[in-house]
C-alpha cells in the first residue's frame, strides 16, 4: 500500500537529498515522485544550493542498490553535471593527480560509503572540469597522466581515472615531480589528493633519496619558481610531504566538498580566508 505521505514543495535541498532513501521506501505516488525528481535537477534549485558534486554521487552511492531509486539516480546524474557550475574557475594551467593507492580504497568515514580513492578521482575530475588549462594524473607504484575530454560527464571522467592501472600497491609520491621535472612541464599550480601515506625513492632500489619535496625544490629552481602546491589529505593522518611553513603551500586535513574554495583565495587576497574556513562543516 502507498503512503499518504505528502511532498507540497521543496523548500531545502539539502534535507531533500539526506532523505531520499525515506521518500522511496515510502511509497509515495508517482505524482509526488515526479515533484522530486523534478526538483533535484532542476537547474536554479542545484545552483541556489551551492552544493558540489560531490554530495551528489554520495547521494548517489547510498541509493544505487536501492529499489525503485531508477528515476532518483538518472536525476541525481543530471545534478552532479549541473552543480560543476557551483566550482570557482580556474585559470592558468592546473596540474592534478590523485593518490590510487590500495590504502585510498578506505571508506571516507563509518557511515559513508564513498572510498577516498572515489572522492580523490572526483574532485581530480572537477577540477579538470574548470580548469583553463589541465594535466590530470593518477598515481600508485607506478605514475600515468589520464587524457580526460572536458565535454564527457564526471561519472565518465571519474572511472576514467579510477580505472587507470597504477600498479596500485605502492605509493610513489616522487614520480609526480620527477615527471613534471623531466618534461619541464610549466604549470602554475599543483593539487594532489592522497592519504599522504607516500615515501621516497630511497626507502626502495632506486639508490637515492628522491623525494616529492626535493622534486618541488628541483622544480621551482627551473622550471617555476612561483608554483603553487595543494596538500589535501583525505585521511587526516598528519603525514606531511612539504614543508607547512612554505608560503606557496597549502595543507589541508580532513575533508569538506568546498574545499577547492580555497584555491582562488589562497592565490589572491587572504584577507577574508580564515573566515570563511571557519564557516566550512567539514
Amino acid at each position: 500500500m502507498k503512503s499518504t505521505m505528502k511532498i507540497k514543495q521543496v523548500t531545502n535541498y539539502m534535507a531533500l537529498l539526506r532523505n531520499l532513501r525515506n521518500i522511496i521506501r515510502a511509497g509515495v505516488s508517482d505524482k509526488h515522485m515526479k515533484m522530486v525528481v523534478e526538483a533535484i535537477h532542476n537547474p536554479e534549485a542545484v545552483e541556489k544550493s551551492k552544493q558540489f558534486p560531490y554530495r551528489f554521487l554520495s547521494a548517489y552511492k547510498e541509493l544505487e542498490n536501492e529499489p525503485g531509486s531508477t528515476k532518483v539516480l538518472a536525476a541525481l546524474s543530471d545534478a552532479v553535471e549541473l552543480s560543476v557550475q557551483n566550482i570557482p574557475e580556474f585559470t592558468g594551467k592546473t596540474f592534478v593527480t590523485c593518490d590510487t593507492s590500495r590504502s585510498m580504497d578506505g571508506a571516507m568515514s563509518s557511515k559513508s560509503k564513498m572510498t577516498r580513492r572515489e572522492v580523490g578521482c572526483l574532485f581530480g575530475a572537477m577540477v579538470h572540469k574548470k580548469s583553463e588549462d589541465a594535466i590530470t594524473s593518477v598515481f600508485a607504484t607506478d605514475f600515468v597522466p589520464v587524457n580526460l575530454n572536458a565535454r564527457d560527464s564526471m561519472f565518465t571522467n571519474l572511472k576514467k581515472m579510477f580505472d587507470t592501472d597504477t600498479n596500485g600497491y605502492g605509493t610513489e609520491a616522487w614520480k609526480i615531480m620527477d615527471y613534471l621535472n623531466k618534461h619541464k612541464v610549466f604549470v602554475d599550480r599543483i593539487i594532489m589528493f592522497s592519504d599522504m601515506q607516500c615515501y621516497d625513492a630511497g626507502h626502495h632500489m632506486y639508490g637515492d633519496e628522491r623525494s616529492f619535496y626535493e622534486g618541488l625544490v628541483k622544480y621551482r629552481k627551473n622550471v617555476n619558481k612561483n608554483v603553487f602546491v595543494y596538500s589535501f589529505d583525505l585521511a587526516s593522518y598528519g603525514t606531511l610531504q612539504v614543508p607547512n611553513d612554505d608560503p606557496r603551500v597549502c595543507i589541508a586535513g580532513g575533508f569538506s566538498d568546498k574545499v577547492l574554495n580555497f584555491i582562488p583565495m589562497f592565490e589572491g587576497s587572504r584577507t577574508n580566508m580564515l573566515d570563511v574556513i571557519e564557516n566550512i562543516r567539514i
